[in-house]
């Protein structure tokens, strides 16, 4: 082994051969230095080896990553540490330190993904009323926004609905969601407005019209001249 501690050697390669920033730089030492604290916790026999980095185990690497957890850091910032890791260890392989990184197999967690914040009632409102106007558009604008209101569906599931699975006198609408799975979804009554049920009356006019060549209710509604497209991407703007 090397008379210097690996850390400080892989550091020294950062500035002069990889010329790294130095925030860079200062992130690592700090990613590195945090390491081996954990590791004298861990293993308080390895407090006096310059080389204690190079002598853990993926054991060890895991153990550091649970306490990183339980910290409660980010999953932003444990992503950052471990690629620190990841280039260190290669560092140590590449130089003849040790034969195997102790960071293979070791995964970046999963990042949470925050819960979106529901909408007031003024809020809601506005949303429905954002499609101005009283053109084919703006009416069909409106009775997606309060389909998606009445029913909770996902928006690609409301682009997806067919003809058939309109059923204005139950009040409901079948729906097909992720897996290929269908369910039956109720419209609250209270929710729902003219100018939906306008647009869904037309909707099974549409279907009845085989000369349109399509059963989705948006095609529909498009070959009735009620235009644009339909997506899920799409359908974000319209509000």
């Amino acid at each position: 082994m090397n008379d210097h501690p690996p850390e400080r050697r892989y550091l020294e390669r950062l500035r002069v051969v990889e010329r790294v920033s130095p925030h860079t730089l200062r992130a690592t030492d700090a990613d590195l230095r945090d390491l081996a604290a954990f590791v004298v916790e861990l293993r308080p026999e390895l407090e006096d080896r310059p080389e204690a980095l190079a002598l853990i185990d993926r054991r060890a690497l895991r153990a550091y990553l649970a306490a990183l957890m339980e910290r409660s850091q980010s999953p932003r910032t444990i992503a950052r540490k471990l690629a620190t890791l990841r280039g260190f260890y290669r560092f140590l392989v590449g130089d003849g330190t040790i034969s195997v990184s102790p960071m293979d197999g070791i995964a970046n967690p999963k990042a949470g993904r925050p819960l979106p914040e529901p909408l007031d009632l003024p809020a809601t409102l506005e949303l429905l009323d954002a499609p101005a106007g009283d053109d084919a558009l703006a009416r069909r604008d409106r009775a997606f926004l309060e389909l998606l209101y009445a029913s909770g569906l996902r928006v690609s599931e409301a682009c997806g609905l067919e003809l058939d699975d309109l059923d204005l006198d139950g009040r409901s609408v079948r729906v097909t969601g992720k897996g290929r799975k269908t369910r039956l979804v109720p419209i609250h009554g209270l929710t729902l407005r003219a100018s939906f049920y306008s647009l869904a009356r037309l909707y099974h006019a549409a279907a009845v019209v085989i000369v349109y060549g399509t059963r989705h209710i948006i095609d529909a509604l498009n070959a009735q001249g009620f235009g644009g497209e339909c997506n899920g991407r799409k359908s974000g703007t319209l509000a």
